[in-house]
């Protein structure tokens, strides 16, 4: 089954990716916003204290605005750090600190393995909030990624009660409650359907801007 399932995937990433590459720049600020608004107003946003939310790449619906309004509202923010096999989240502090992160090879903005910030797993507060990025997604909280995996792995080790970080160190603490998950992206970036393998973990909910005109 998984067999036939992998080139549907990649063919749905060619398409979303094309979608995206077409939005205007008007078109993607207009979404970026509308997408704040809805996020920030979220009954579990508003509660949530920690929360995990990705730093836009070019090819995202930007988090800036999310980022700014949580950091205005006191809430703790943590970012995504990759390694080749695994991803842990850090805490960043401001919009000042996110923009002085380093670039990895693949241009993305990331905390430093000697940086001394707090993992987001490694006590019993876990998280409250996952702000989650994808290629696609359909209303039944299924989401397409990237294909590496790394939120699906994120999640599952959550789930088992083990964080570890990025050296590599195991710990058996488990968050207090599980963190409730939401799938944000451009309006274009909504399909029928998800194809899914029995390693993909499925979103509470999916939150995307209502897709607008030009």
């Amino acid at each position: 089954m998984a067999a036939a399932v992998v080139p549907t995937k990649k063919a749905l990433r060619a398409l979303i990716k094309t979608q995206v590459l077409g939005l205007s720049a008007q078109m993607r600020q207009r979404e970026a916003q509308a997408l704040a608004r809805q996020i920030t107003e979220h009954p579990v946003y508003t509660k949530a204290s920690r929360i995990a939310l990705f730093i836009s790449m070019p090819d995202e619906i930007s988090t800036a605005p999310i980022f700014a309004h949580a950091f205005k509202t006191g809430k703790q923010c943590f970012v995504p750090r990759y390694t080749a096999d695994s991803m842990d989240m850090y805490r960043v502090s401001s919009i000042e600190d996110i923009e002085s992160l380093p670039k990895t090879k693949w241009n993305v903005s990331q905390p430093e393995d000697i940086d001394a910030r707090e993992n987001a797993l490694d006590s019993h507060l876990g998280l409250d909030l996952i702000l989650m990025p994808g290629l696609a997604f359909d209303t039944n909280g299924e989401r397409l990624g990237r294909g590496k995996g790394y939120y699906d792995t994120f999640l599952q080790r959550l789930a088992e009660g083990h964080s570890g970080d990025a050296t590599g160190r195991p710990q058996n603490v488990r968050p207090k409650v599980p963190p409730y998950t939401i799938g944000i992206g451009f309006s274009v970036q909504l399909v029928d359907a998800i194809p899914t393998e029995p390693h993909d973990m499925k979103l509470d909910e999916v939150v995307l801007p209502t897709a607008a005109t030009e």
